[in-house]
């Protein structure tokens, strides 16, 4: 699977604690409308999920978001084991 930029920021802010997509926004410097719209795609690929976390609507990484990221990180490990 292959994600663009602000979709792997977006998942990379979210490991810590479930976020709304203002805080979010703010956490990247993107727009508000634009993360909104990656968050849609992001759901739509089952990598996060809206939830109502304290009376407002949160975004959470899922299970297959954590597999992804930490495939990623391994990959990435591997090659910078490689080059030395």
């Amino acid at each position: 699977m292959w994600l663009s930029d602000i979709k792997e920021r977006i998942l990379d802010t979210l490991i810590e604690e479930p976020l709304d997509q203002f805080q979010i926004a703010a956490e990247l410097a993107e727009a508000a409308f634009r993360v909104r719209a990656e968050l849609h795609d992001l759901r739509r690929d089952r990598l996060v999920r809206e939830e109502w976390h304290r009376g407002a609507l949160k975004w959470k990484l899922t299970d297959r978001a954590y597999s992804y990221l930490e495939q990623k990180n391994q990959t990435t490990l591997d090659e910078l084991l490689r080059e030395r």
